[in-house]
């Protein structure tokens, strides 16, 4: 679905208000924000720019709008209201509502531009209406209008049925190992297991080396004496001396 204005001579390039209402309103070629002409909302007391366009049940718009004023005084209060009625314009609800606070603007033809996204159109809904409209201020600047556009935001449609699974797809390469996560803290001590069978004895190993000698040891008791032994056999007798 194309994008679509629903505001007619926005820009105010036909050099005339049609088919816009205007109360203390007019054509100016002395400011633009593009083109050669603005709309500029006159004198200190209230004026007034409204138009009416086309809706349908269900749809919401973004709205834009570029403002400036054409001196340097404060610039009052500025209300930017969008209603939507049904076919017999009886009023169903508001779609938008905007503020310009006093002295927001802050130079001559130094141009503002206003993004705003109006509610859905209720069911019922025909015909939407756009009010711009300046309040009084004494010493107030004429505020400027260019560029005024109401733009059809395209509906999702109907989801259609889910199609068929297609083929499964070949398997991807294997990624890389990730990183090696922390190590988990340590589990608890299990039960004690049975005692195993005793196993064989071991082969017997070779005899060590012989150690060194002890110390002597301290002399022992003297023993008692022995029995007195059998006498001896006489002995030969010697020679006679001399005499």
């Amino acid at each position: 679905m194309p994008i679509e204005n629903r505001i007619t001579n926005g820009g105010f390039e036909t050099g005339s208000l049609s088919p816009w209402s205007g109360f203390n309103a007019s054509i100016t070629s002395n400011f633009s924000h593009s083109g050669f002409f603005s709309a500029s909302l006159l004198t200190t007391s209230i004026a007034i720019l409204a138009q009416s366009f086309p809706v349908n049940p269900g749809e919401n718009f973004e709205f834009l709008l570029s403002i400036s004023k054409a001196n340097n005084n404060s610039n009052p209060d500025i209300l930017v209201v969008v209603d939507f009625y049904d076919a017999s314009f009886n009023f169903l609800e508001q779609g938008l509502s905007i503020t310009v606070p006093v002295n927001h603007l802050f130079a001559s033809n130094v141009w503002n531009e206003i993004y705003a996204t109006t509610e859905i159109a209720p069911p019922g809904a025909a015909v939407g209406t756009l009010l711009i409209q300046k309040l009084p201020l004494s010493n107030g600047a004429p505020i400027l209008i260019d560029d005024v556009a109401m733009l059809t935001i395209e509906q999702p449609g109907v989801t259609g049925p889910t199609g068929p699974t297609g083929a499964t797809g070949s398997t991807g390469a294997t990624g890389a190992t990730g990183a090696t996560g922390a190590t988990g803290a340590t589990g608890a001590t299990g039960a004690t297991g049975a005692i195993g069978a005793t196993g064989a004895t071991g082969v017997t190993g070779p005899t060590g080396a012989t150690g060194p000698t002890g110390a002597t040891g301290a002399t022992g008791a003297t023993g008692a004496t022995g029995a007195i032994g059998a006498t001896g056999a006489t002995g030969v007798t010697g020679p006679t001396g001399a005499t």
